[in-house]
Order: C-alpha cells, then structure tokens, then sequence
C-alpha cells in the first residue's frame, strides 16, 4: 500500500479578533484567496494558538496526522516556535515543518501575498540563493526575511 502524501495546512491565528494589529486584515477574506488558488491543501482559523486551548488544538490537529507543513499566519514566528513547542513535542510533530508568519499590522492584500511568497517553491528557490546558516537563523521566514531572501 503506497504511504498517504502529506498534507501542508495553513492556520490563521486572529489574536482573539480583537487585537489592534488585525484590525485591516479580513482573515477569511485571507484564508479564502489561499484556499482557492490551492497553495495548501487547508485552511483553519483559530483565536487563540497560543492559549491552553490553542495546545490541545494543536495536538489534537497534529497527532497521529498526515500533516507534513504547517504553515501558521499570525504573529511573530520566533514567538510561535517557543510557543507551540511544548504541543509540537506532545503530537509528534516535527517542529522543522512549522512555518511561522508574521502577518501582524498588514492589510489583508499583503497578508495574502506574504502568504503566497512562502509557498515551497519560494522556500526552496531560497534555500538555493542563501548559504544553510543564514536559512538557519531566519526559519521560520518571516515577511522581512522574504525580503531579504528576495534581494539576493
């Protein structure tokens, strides 16, 4: 029997809805764009990752999964990966197949294009241009490494 493909999700975490840093960003109207052009194979919303609820979430989601790439819109990415760690580790999730980015203060329209930016094909024309320590020290990308990585 041939292995099930893995599956790359991508969740938007709102902050709560509240938060002043989403307040231009309509992250269905995000999470739509990036569901129909099938740079994913799903899209989830959540308020909260970073909450107790938001670990069991994760681990429920992850544990046991074919998710082989998660991509998680939302805050600062070196803030997800110590955040999402501990579920991570509980699921059995490799945590190298986080994708943190950070979407805070953007526009909906920009959100989608950060988001667009850091399909696998970018990811690994990048890992082509920049030298491995340097991928190192800005994965999980972020919109700034993008650019970066772009002028290179």
């Amino acid at each position: 029997m041939a292995e099930e493909k893995k599956k790359r999700g991508l969740l938007f975490c709102v902050c709560l809805g509240i938060c002043p840093s989403f307040k231009d960003t309509n992250e269905y109207e995000v999470l739509n764009a990036i569901r129909r052009e099938k740079l994913v194979d799903w899209v989830g919303v959540h308020p909260q990752l970073c909450s107790t609820d938001g670990d069991e979430y994760l681990k429920a989601l992850l544990s046991n999964s074919n998710v082989g790439e998660l991509y998680v819109a939302g805050c600062d990415p070196v803030m997800q990966k110590k955040m999402f760690r501990d579920a991570f580790d509980a699921a059995g999730f490799d945590r190298d197949k986080h994708i943190g980015i950070e979407v805070r203060n953007m526009k909906t329209e920009e959100v989608i294009e950060t988001i667009k930016k850091l399909s696998r094909k970018e990811i690994k024309r990048c890992r082509k241009v920049l030298p491995g320590s340097y991928l190192a020290k800005c994965h999980p990308l972020s919109a700034e490494s993008l650019r970066l990585c772009e002028k290179k």
